[in-house]
């Protein structure tokens, strides 16, 4: 047993070193700055992306997301001609970090990592650091609150902000209050992740504060957009996977240690794209 277990983790040695050769390759690669590339040009790319996921996920640092959620993010950056930055609010490990950083590093956009947990912080530090890829990141120790105070009127208008933060009504409705509050916040695609998750016993996880603030990504989202915002109503896309896909967990069929699940016919993210 123990020398399978040495062969295991010489072979995980061999191929991460495998894969960090494929996204050092694709960092010394042109792009186009008008964004849509043919195959020849994307294809590096996109094998150096998936190089990162492999590695993350051999060494638990994998982004909880499914990887359709992933991509769809992902291509919707390279697809489009970079005119903003990448902010992520909610790091946990680095898992999409590390990707987010890759594209800012082959695009040129800017790229913010926000978490309010210094040790989520450290961590992505060394997933970026991992891949050579912590220069293109700027780690951001806590709330979304106090970067827009530290950071807000130097960001250029994002192209992506990514919210996967608490996921609770209350602090959802408040990160959507503060990201609509100056215009140059307003981003061209804000996704939020989790859309239509749920927990069947929040209070044994959360305390009994969630009682009257739940997992509620959705409903915080809808209530802003239908009652506080005045400006132009985005567009609404769900991505990733739906209830039940890719082995999401369904109210029937919950997780087994949270009893968690994306809502019946609800979706595990939303665009919302503005013009």
């Amino acid at each position: 047993m123990l020398g399978q277990a040495v062969k295991t983790e010489i072979g995980d040695i061999t191929q991460d070193a495998d894969d960090l050769s494929i996204v050092a390759a694709g960092l010394r690669l042109p792009w186009s700055s008008n964004g849509l590339v043919g195959a020849d040009i994307l294809g590096p790319h996109v094998e150096a992306l998936m190089a990162i996921d492999r590695v993350n996920a051999r060494n638990g640092d994998q982004s909880h997301t499914t990887e359709r959620f992933r991509q769809e993010l992902l291509y919707l950056l390279l697809d489009n001609c970079s005119r903003g930055s990448i902010i992520e609010v909610g790091t946990m490990s680095g898992g999409m970090t590390a990707l987010f950083a890759y594209v800012a590093a082959i695009t040129g956009r800017h790229c913010f990592a926000i978490d309010i947990n210094h040790n989520c912080i450290l961590a992505t530090q060394r997933t970026c650091d991992r891949f050579g890829l912590a220069e293109y990141v700027r780690l951001c120790d806590g709330t979304l609150a106090m970067f827009v105070e530290s950071h807000g009127p130097e960001v250029e208008r994002p192209d992506l902000i990514f919210l996967d933060s608490d996921h609770s009504y209350g602090v959802t409705l408040a990160e959507l209050r503060l990201i609509h509050s100056r215009p140059n916040l307003v981003p061209r695609w804000l996704a939020l992740h989790d859309f239509n998750y749920r927990h069947g016993t929040p209070a044994a996880w959360f305390g009994d504060s969630h009682a009257n603030n739940p997992i509620a990504v959705a409903r915080a989202a809808i209530d802003f957009l239908t009652r506080e915002w005045s400006g132009p109503f985005p567009t609404m896309k769900r991505c990733g996977a739906f209830s039940g896909q890719f082995g999401t967990a369904t109210p029937d069929n919950p997780g087994a240690l949270m009893q968690d699940y994306i809502a019946r016919h609800g979706s595990e993210g939303m665009i919302l794209v503005y013009p």
